[in-house]
Formats: C-alpha cells, sequence, structure tokens
C-alpha cells in the first residue's frame, strides 16, 4: 500500500496536467484582482482583502475536479492501474491510494492558492474590512475539507468509468450541476432582498443542501459551525469510496 502511494504522490508531479492546474488557478487570482485593483484605481474605490481571501474558493469545485480527472485518467490512459495489478498490486490498495493521494492534492491546491492570495492581499488590498481573523481561518477550514471530498468523489468516478473521456463529461457536469444548484439555494436562501420566502419540505430540502452537501461550501462565506462541513464531507468520502471499491474491484482493466 505504501509503495503504490509513494507511485501516486510522485506520478501527480510527474503529470503535465496536474501543473497546468495550479498554474492557472495562480494565474486566475492574480489576473482576477490586478484587474479588480485597476478597476477601482481609476474609479477612486478601494480593494480590500475580504474578497480577494475568497477568489479561489470561488473555482475550487472546477479546478479541484479537472485536476483529479486528468491525474488519474493519465494513469489509466499510460497503463499505469494495468501494471500496478500486473505487479501483484490489490484492486482495494489501489483504489485507496488513489483517493488518498486526491485528498492530498486538493489539499495541496487549496494551501498554494490561498497563500497566493495571502500574498496578493497584502500587496494591493486596504486589508481586512467585514470580516474576522477567525472567520477568515473558517473559511479555509472549510474549503479544505469540502474540496477533499469533492477529489475523492471525483476520483471515484474516474476508478469506476475507466479513464474514459466520457469522465470528463460526467464529472465536470456534475461539477457544473452542483455549481447551479448551489448559487440556487444561495439565491432562495439568503435573497438580497426581503426575507426567505421558502416553507415546509423544500426549505428543509434548501437547508439540508446547504448545511450538509459539499459543493455549497465551496464560496468562502462560512454560515453553519464546521461540524456540519466535516459530516457531509465525510458522507460523500464513504459513498465514494464504498461503490469504489464495489465497481474498481469488479472492473476489467484493459
Amino acid at each position: 500500500m505504501l509503495k503504490i502511494l509513494y507511485t501516486d504522490i510522485r506520478n501527480i508531479f510527474h503529470c503535465v496536467g496536474f501543473h497546468i492546474c495550479t498554474a492557472v488557478s495562480i494565474a486566475y487570482l492574480i489576473g482576477n484582482i490586478l484587474f479588480s485593483f485597476l478597476i477601482l484605481f481609476f474609479l477612486n474605490g478601494k480593494l480590500y482583502a475580504d474578497e480577494v481571501l475568497i477568489s479561489y474558493a470561488t473555482i475550487s469545485i472546477f479546478l479541484v475536479t479537472a485536476a483529479t480527472l486528468l491525474v488519474f485518467s493519465k494513469e489509466y490512459n499510460d497503463g499505469i492501474i494495468k501494471n500496478k495489478l500486473v505487479s501483484g498490486a490489490k484492486r482495494s490498495n489501489i483504489f485507496l491510494s488513489s483517493v488518498i493521494t486526491s485528498a492530498g492534492m486538493a489539499f495541496y491546491l487549496s494551501v498554494v492558492n490561498q497563500i497566493t492570495a495571502i500574498l496578493i492581499s497584502l500587496v494591493f488590498t486596504q486589508g481586512i474590512y467585514n470580516i474576522t481573523p477567525s472567520e477568515i481561518a473558517a473559511s479555509f477550514i472549510e474549503l479544505i475539507i469540502a474540496s477533499v471530498s469533492i477529489a475523492v468523489f471525483s476520483t471515484a468516478i474516474v476508478m469506476m468509468m475507466g479513464g474514459t473521456n466520457l469522465c470528463y463529461v460526467v464529472g465536470l457536469g456534475l461539477a457544473f450541476l452542483f455549481k447551479l444548484v448551489s448559487l440556487e439555494v444561495m439565491d432562495k436562501l439568503y435573497p438580497e432582498k426581503g426575507l426567505c420566502s421558502l416553507t415546509g419540505t423544500k426549505l428543509a430540502l434548501y437547508t439540508f443542501y446547504d448545511k450538509y452537501v459539499p459543493y455549497a461550501h465551496c464560496d468562502g462565506t462560512p454560515r453553519w459551525s464546521l461540524v456540519y462541513t466535516a459530516l457531509g464531507s465525510l458522507g460523500l468520502i464513504l459513498i465514494s469510496v464504498v461503490s469504489g471499491l464495489i465497481v474498481f474491484g469488479k472492473k476489467e482493466i484493459k
């Protein structure tokens, strides 16, 4: 198991797709902030760290999903999965190593991008305006927990589907769908004007989604205790691991 895990971690840093995702996320942060800074500069406005520190969160769903799809689809397409089986590795160990590696990858991307956002904030912003350091920390922890579970879910999709092009359609399609649902839930539960008009079952369903579904926690604005984030993320991880072990354990590897 440890040998497989070491190999998977090494393969990540040899995967061009992973480095592209890292570079794209950092470029997005820098470009987005520089654009906002210049616009506000000419309008005599001020840029605060509040918006900068949540910039990565707004794209984290797509970035983490894309990174895991690129890395683990490549393992299938390059024959690495098949070689592991030929060498005598257990299917369960191969799968578990992949999801552990993907979790570490999500953690890495979150930390790198958050450090980048902090450094940008120190240079281009007027400091914190409407949030406290404890809220920033809670937002960062929430994002890491949610990102890890999303990475595991996305990796399970690849392992179950065999690294085909359909993985990208399903993985990114689900990420886009969950993003749309999250925006809808936010709009209905926290309207810009007036109070929430939802009642009964619909209110319960929307609240459940907002509390427990990891995709709802990737916007940089914590609304519930981290306990709910942890429980929801743990649930998604368990579903992904159990279903993945069953399907991958029976899958024919070409």
